[in-house]
């Protein structure tokens, strides 16, 4: 399972050293907040993009959760949410958030590709 989790890891990464980690146009840090709420995540957004280069995909998972709660209809969280899920092994779950940006921004175009990719994955993982 540990080599599994490892092989899919170093797929992950090597996917995301050519298409980019997050999307950077995520929430710009210029924008000006229009309310509390948006405030707030904004700085769970933040917050989670710093974990993520840390390494700690827990907490930017629980932060990216936190910041979905408060705007369910922004795609890009979910993208991020959905790299966050395939780092630790969350393939169905990476693929349900992944889904959920499409459907809410069918030009979401990195997401397709993410989805192309763990299909593809786990095509090579049951081989």
């Amino acid at each position: 399972m540990i080599k599994r989790k490892l092989a899919f890891q170093q797929a992950f990464n090597k996917y995301f050293a050519v298409f980019g980690v997050f999307n950077q146009c995520c929430i710009k840090d210029e924008a000006m907040p229009k309310n509390k709420t948006q405030t707030s995540m904004l700085a769970l957004v933040k917050e989670a993009k710093a974990a993520c280069s840390n390494g700690d995909f827990e907490k930017a998972h629980t932060l990216y959760s936190s910041a979905i709660m408060l705007n369910d209809s922004n795609p890009v969280l979910y993208g991020n949410r959905s790299a966050v899920r395939a780092t630790f092994g969350n393939a169905a779950g990476s693929i349900e958030d992944a889904k959920k940006a499409v459907q809410l921004d069918p030009s979401y175009v990195k997401v397709s590709c993410r989805i192309d990719t763990y299909c593809i994955e786990s095509l090579f993982n049951t081989l």
